[in-house]
């Protein structure tokens, strides 16, 4: 055995040595660090692709949205037409029926009131069928909606943490991939109920009843509307002959059923019987404002727009209202008949400016507002922002 001495070692290998050690611990780490580096931009890479799939097929999902939206609006003004159609010619049976002994005409037109309810109830199918394709493509945007959001959250979670995760990996031999956590959805927000503000001691919502009527009324303990609507016509009759000649007169024929509908707050069933009324009878065929949207509009409850204003629309301002105005779209009517596509363009030709707004949902808004709906209308804008 050869024995060195001490003295006789290379005193600039002990310093060498452990510069050596560094250099190769230096380039593990590094190595390591590139592996992981790699793998993590890959990661990231596959999650962006699937974005822009997601993206793309949410895009398409909304476009086949508004063309059945479109289609929808269509078989709407189809039902109103053949409903009007029918009414009229109802209504021609019964003058024939009355004024003459015609019974060939009358019998011609109540075939021709059967057909037309035969083409009616065939519309209403379809227009149900439409109705419900349109639900599921909502439903099919939102839970796309849902995706896209989780994986961009899961797209910055992995850029968020590629350092922290490179660290932490460092000092591990191994590193358990993160998961990332879903995208947290927004809860819906609760429907606001705007005939909270009607009192069931308030008479006169009730078409045909005014404020004098009110009293009459509440002198002989009829208070509210479920003790009006436990009452007879006959009964309510009555109490109007007490007040003298000019009260006889009076039909009363609907408060009844008018003050049932009310008691059980069937407000919408309550608004389309109103829709038919005239001053309490069952005889307008042109369809009139209720008094029941009459009073929330005066308590504010509902908001009644100047009669084709575009502005009514969600995300329509003055500056694009005169763009649609100068495109030809001035009414309600025609917004609600405009393709998306079409206002897109209009949008898109006007300047970088309107590239942010979105029409997605203003013929549907356009729609309401021209059939009057304006409950259901603002319904629906509480749960937009910005007409999307």
């Amino acid at each position: 055995m050869i024995l060195l001495s001490f003295c006789s070692f290379p005193w600039w290998l002990a310093w060498l040595l452990p510069f050596l050690l560094g250099l190769l611990a230096g380039w593990a780490i590094w190595a390591k660090w590139k592996s992981m580096y790699a793998d993590m931009e890959a990661k990231v890479g596959g999650l962006n692709k699937k974005i822009a799939k997601l993206e793309a097929d949410l895009a398409a999902c909304k476009k086949a949205r508004a063309a059945l939206d479109g289609e929808v609006s269509l078989a709407n003004g189809r039902v109103r037409e053949m409903q009007s159609e029918r009414d009229a010619a109802k209504a021609a049976a019964a003058k024939s029926a009355k004024g003459s002994d015609n019974s060939a005409l009358v019998a011609n037109l109540n075939s021709k009131v059967s057909g037309l309810e035969a083409d009616l109830a065939t519309c209403q199918k379809a227009k149900a069928d439409l109705s419900s394709q349109v639900a599921d493509a909502n439903a099919k945007v939102k839970d796309m909606k849902g995706q896209v959001d989780a994986a961009k959250a899961a797209s910055l979670t992995q850029n968020v943490s590629a350092g922290t995760g490179i660290a932490s990996g460092l000092a591990a031999t191994s590193t358990p991939e993160p998961t990332p956590a879903p995208a947290p959805q927004p809860a819906a927000a609760p429907a606001k109920d705007i005939y909270a503000v009607i009192k069931q001691d308030d008479l006169q919502i009730i078409e045909g009843i005014g404020p004098k009527m009110e009293a009459m009324l509440k002198e002989n303990g009829i208070s509210s509307h479920s003790v009006l609507a436990s009452k007879s016509t006959a009964d309510i009759q009555a109490i109007l002959g007490k007040y003298g000649d000019r009260y006889k007169i009076i039909d009363p024929g609907t408060w009844v059923q008018q003050a049932g509908l009310a008691a059980g707050k069937n407000w919408e069933d309550l608004i389309d019987l109103q829709k038919k009324l005239d001053a309490g009878k069952d005889t307008n065929i042109d369809l009139t404002d209720s008094k029941l949207e009459k009073k929330l509009i005066k308590l504010g409850a509902i908001v009644r727009h100047k009669q084709d204003d575009l502005k009514a629309v969600e995300g329509i301002g003055p500056a694009i209202e005169r763009l649609m105005h100068e495109a030809g779209i001035k009414t309600w009517r025609d917004m609600a008949n405009s393709s998306v596509e079409r206002l897109q363009s209009i949008l898109e030709a006007a300047g970088s400016r309107f590239k942010l707004a979105d029409p997605g949902t203003w013929p549907k808004q356009a729609e309401m507002a021209a059939d009057g709906k304006f409950k259901e209308l603002q319904e629906y804008q509480d749960f937009l922002q910005g007409g999307r």
